[in-house]
């Protein structure tokens, strides 16, 4: 259930509440809150493979890797299995090595060369996230994030009874099918997307259909209090977020891709919105700094060029339902 944002004064006593119950019902994030402003967030570093492909995550199940450059006539160099379990939320993630990154209940990681087949070289499993009342199902693995150590970030998903129960989870690498949570704790709101930015710091974002919905920075050491949240307006769905190379925040959404600038506060408000079609579930940036999106309900696949504006039109659109394809969560990588 989705519920109007609170006012400043209810919502710290509910901060206050769902940090000493560790699982509760969701309730969206209040915007402004917290410290001031924060810096830049430095850029990511490279990953030590270039980037060849684009690799869509399909909500039917299964991942089809398409090489870059797409055009509209790209077919799927690889179709991946996730065995039966299809990629949850709007993000997966690359390491450094190349290994991809998937949460699909667990978290599955892909060695290279992934090709056509390709099963995980192994999983690790996030545990649940509450103990009273029981969960049911356990709180499972629904998106996963890498900072530049090679950390992994899982935002946990599953149902506390009688209530939703959202966690996120810390491993810290090297990581292997034996991984186990450094931190584990729970976070306030509808938080549909998890993202790290190139400082280390995690970000979540909060969608509210009848009201207004947001991004809150967790700066290190991570808990269940964030740095601050701002407001994106609405009301709107966000879905993936990414950073570009500079620095700067975009979030996919039912009503586009929102473009905020650093430095971020409790008072930072979008910059512009490019308008990229009907849901947008995804966003991703390549080496040459192009936007993707996955647009009209997992239908499209979207090429940018910068610069980005609010005039931004789409270099390529490539159709993915023409192959099958209900698009997901898309990573960019060897």
């Amino acid at each position: 259930m989705r519920i109007r944002w609170l006012p400043s004064a209810t919502f710290i006593l509910v901060v206050v509440l769902i940090m000493n119950l560790g699982c509760s019902q969701r309730s969206t994030m209040c915007p402004g809150i917290g410290c001031g402003t924060v810096a830049s967030p430095s850029p990511s570093p490279p990953a030590t493979l270039p980037p060849t492909r684009v690799y869509v995550g399909n909500v039917s199940g299964g991942i089809d890797a398409f090489n870059l450059p797409i055009s509209a006539t790209s077919t799927p160099a690889a179709a991946i299995s996730t065995l039966g379990s299809s990629p949850g939320g709007g993000v997966m993630n690359f390491d450094a090595t190349g290994r991809l990154y998937v949460a699909q209940g667990s978290v599955g990681v892909y060695s290279q060369p992934i090709r056509t087949g390709s099963n995980p070289a192994f999983r690790f499993k996030t545990p649940n996230g509450c103990s009273s009342p029981p969960m049911i199902p356990p709180c499972s693995a629904y998106e996963v994030s890498l900072d530049s150590a090679g950390d992994a970030f899982v935002l946990e998903d599953g149902s506390c009874h009688p209530f939703p129960c959202l966690a996120v989870g810390e491993f810290k690498a090297p990581l292997t099918n034996a991984s186990a949570e450094s931190v584990h704790f729970p976070v306030l709101g509808y938080d549909d997307n998890i993202a790290l930015d190139g400082a280390g710091n995690l970000w979540l974002s909060s969608s509210n259909g009848l009201g207004p919905s947001g991004i809150c920075e967790f700066g290190p050491s991570f808990n269940a209090t964030p740095a601050f949240c701002f407001s994106i307006g609405g009301p709107i769905y966000l879905r993936g977020m990414a950073f570009d190379s500079t620095g700067n925040l975009y979030a996919a959404s039912d009503t586009g891709v929102w473009v905020m600038n650093p430095p971020f506060s409790g008072a930072t408000t979008p910059a512009f919105r490019i308008d990229s079609g009907d849901n947008n579930r995804s966003v991703a940036f390549d080496s040459n700094g192009n936007l993707y999106t996955i647009s009209n309900y997992g239908k499209n696949l979207n090429v940018y060029s910068p610069p980005f504006s609010a005039s931004s039109t789409p270099s390529v659109t490539f159709s993915l339902s023409a192959l099958g394809i209900n698009g997901g969560p898309i990573a960019i990588g060897p």
